[in-house]
């Protein structure tokens, strides 16, 4: 998706938001903004655990060993 089609969304959403406003009664409105704002902050947290994964998640590959592991020989035996 592009930053438009984006932007385009999140007015869709205030529109909605407006209209709400304007059809139900105060206190049905602060409960739908509650759910809302509810969602965003989820939505924030989920981003922020994911940057932070990949801030600090330890590179894949590098320290795998085949298995199964030969045993090299001790002093000439098998």
């Amino acid at each position: 998706m592009n930053e438009a089609d984006l932007d385009e969304q999140v007015a869709q959403v205030m529109i909605g938001l407006i209209r709400a406003r304007r059809t139900v009664d105060p206190n049905t409105f602060d409960c739908l903004v509650g759910a809302v704002l509810a969602e965003i902050q989820v939505g924030l947290d989920i981003a922020e655990e994911q940057a932070l994964e990949r801030v600090y998640r330890r590179p894949v590959g590098g320290n795998v060993i085949q298995f199964p592991v030969a045993i090299p020989e001790r002093n000439g035996e098998p």
